[in-house]
């Protein structure tokens, strides 16, 4: 299925969780508007679908006057907790427009959340603007407990215009949310890659063999507690009440695989040799992609780089699994997803 819809989302998802009410999408990444009080025109302005409400603005990224209060009357048919939050906003001096923001944003997440198959994954990309309100909207569409991560991208160090005042610290992350349906989903940890000197850095020993190495622990601190059924003697060498990080068996194995290094004052350690080194696992702090550059770049101010949709999709899709951006943008997960 490879499908390009024009025109409202929410349309298009009320559609298709009607053709499909066992859920359809492997993955749903969304970057909407951030509420910043700006119009993004449309790329492709010079197609003639004058029929279309869309097609003159891409997004409107202003909600003060927005109507909303059909969506909310359909949000307290469809998850009251959530209708209870949106209607109370305005209690806690929320501006209308914000209001009118979440409510849209919500009314959607409702219909992309069912839409999901039980294994699948959810991103919403926004930026501190809103992540705080959207946090508490996604818990209530996705449930608190299938909140995965809060990933931050530090999408350029440079200086930028307002962003960085005199009176405030610089801004330059966004924030990305990473839901799933389920506790069953599937996940495939990103890794990064070192340069040869950071290699070489890293796996600083070279034993007889000629093979380079690194040294870990294979022995438990306090921090881990006292494990008296790991207190052994190994080689003459019995460790204190915390003992070994694995089995009597499994450190044998470890010792004829020549894994294991003894310090020149006796301590033994785990080695792990740099052939066997496949990278270094991403955490939440994104700092190594960067904002759309030279020949990506497509003149669409919130573009995002094609690097930061390979590592979403790579990380919570297979080959063949069917991914979904509702929002699309100028349509950058289309690209790297196709």
């Amino acid at each position: 299925m490879k499908q390009l819809y024009f025109g409202d989302c929410l349309d298009v998802l009320k559609e298709l969780n009607e053709k499909h009410p066992a859920g359809l999408v492997d993955l749903i990444y969304i970057d909407p508007p951030f509420n910043s009080k700006r119009n993004y025109n449309i790329l492709f302005e010079d197609i003639d679908m004058k029929d279309v409400k869309a097609q003159r603005e891409a997004f409107a990224d202003t909600w003060s006057n927005v109507s909303y209060k059909d969506g909310l009357r359909e949000i307290a048919d469809l998850n009251i907790n959530l209708y209870h939050f949106l209607k109370n906003l305005d209690k806690i001096d929320v501006s209308k427009s914000t209001v009118a923001y979440l409510t849209t944003i919500a009314h959607r997440l409702h219909y992309m959340h069912k839409l999901l198959k039980e294994t699948g994954s959810f991103y919403l990309h926004c930026d501190p603007t809103m992540s705080h309100y959207l946090k508490i909207v996604c818990d209530l569409v996705f449930h608190k407990d299938n909140f995965r991560n809060e990933i931050v991208w530090k999408r350029q160090t440079a200086k930028k215009g307002s962003q960085f005042s005199k009176k405030t610290y610089g801004s330059y992350n966004d924030i990305i949310f990473f839901y799933t349906k389920t506790n069953n989903y599937y996940f495939n940890i990103p890794l990064t890659q070192l340069t040869t000197q950071e290699l070489l850095k890293k796996f600083n020993k070279i034993d007889e063999t000629g093979k380079r190495f690194r040294t870990d622990n294979i022995l438990r601190n306090s921090s881990l507690g006292a494990r008296p059924n790991l207190v052994y003697e190994y080689k003459g060498y019995t460790p204190d009440i915390y003992g070994w990080m694995v089995s009597k068996e499994k450190l044998i194995k470890f010792d004829k695989e020549n894994r294991i290094y003894w310090s020149k004052n006796g301590k033994p350690y785990r080695k792990y040799f740099i052939e066997d080194y496949e990278g270094k696992e991403v955490s939440n702090n994104w700092t190594d992609i960067f904002i759309a550059k030279g020949s990506e770049r497509l003149g669409y101010p919130t573009q995002k780089p094609e690097a930061l949709l390979e590592r979403i999709i790579g990380a919570s899709s297979n080959e063949g699994d069917l991914v979904a951006d509702f929002f699309c943008g100028c349509g950058t997960s289309v690209s790297v997803a196709n």
